[in-house]
């Protein structure tokens, strides 16, 4: 009859390799699967070292994204996050740790929430954003940063919001807006960012006002209600 193994060789065995899971489930890349992500961003998040959270991520349209796991140092590829439902939630083009590619952003019940571009950390081309029911909710283009061409943004009913244009991040022209029962609410026109005149109305679609604005100051000069 052979020999059986040393009890303590076995039991240290099995202790080495569930220590090596351990610790590559906390400190290896959560990038190698979906549930590795999971399982670190939301159910051992708290047990992780700070130096591995994202607590200071960019702004990316007014959105602050706050308690993911932090992005790589130089980090190239597609970076992925998924909601704590499985449902992916993020893919990102990196290079060299730099955002270049594209940006896309998901809510929790598969639908589209944002889509982009991004050249070196800066955020360009044509963008889209939409409500979680599926509708859209903003469109437009940036520039260098800087917004560019027709901005427009809707209601999530479907009915439009406010639109206008711009040039290299400034206002021109006309820029309407509606109340959510498809009335006008306000028409202003600019020249270099700089309101000339403005026009409001009531929610029952009667003139409310009209303003015509002192270039220099920005004071209204006249009022005619």
């Amino acid at each position: 009859m052979k020999k059986l193994l040393n009890p303590l060789v076995v039991c240290g065995f099995i202790l080495v390799l569930m220590l090596g899971s351990l610790a590559h489930l906390m400190y290896g890349s959560c990038q190698s699967s979906k549930w590795h992500y999971i399982v670190q961003c939301y159910y051992i998040q708290e047990y992780l070292p700070s130096w591995m959270l994202a607590n200071n991520n960019p702004v990316i349209l007014g959105k602050l994204d706050k308690g993911t796991i932090k992005v790589y140092s130089n980090f190239s590829g597609i970076w992925k996050t998924w909601h704590s439902n499985g449902n992916m939630e993020y893919k990102i083009e990196y290079q060299n740790g730099s955002l270049n590619g594209k940006y896309e952003r998901w809510f929790d019940n598969r639908n589209k929430d944002f889509s982009c571009y991004f050249v070196n950390d800066i955020i360009k081309g044509n963008f889209a954003n939409w409500h979680s029911n599926g509708k859209i909710k903003n469109s437009g283009k940036f520039h260098g940063a800087k917004e560019e061409g027709r901005h427009e943004k809707w209601y999530s009913n479907g009915g439009k919001l406010s639109a206008g244009y711009w040039k290299k991040g400034k206002r021109i022209g006309n820029h309407k807006s509606w109340y959510s029962n498809g009335n006008k609410e306000s028409n202003e026109i600019f020249k270099n960012n700089i309101r000339a005149s403005k026009e409001e109305w009531n929610k029952d679609g009667s003139i409310n006002k009209k303003e015509y604005y002192d270039p220099q100051r920005q004071l209204p000069k006249e009022r005619a209600l």
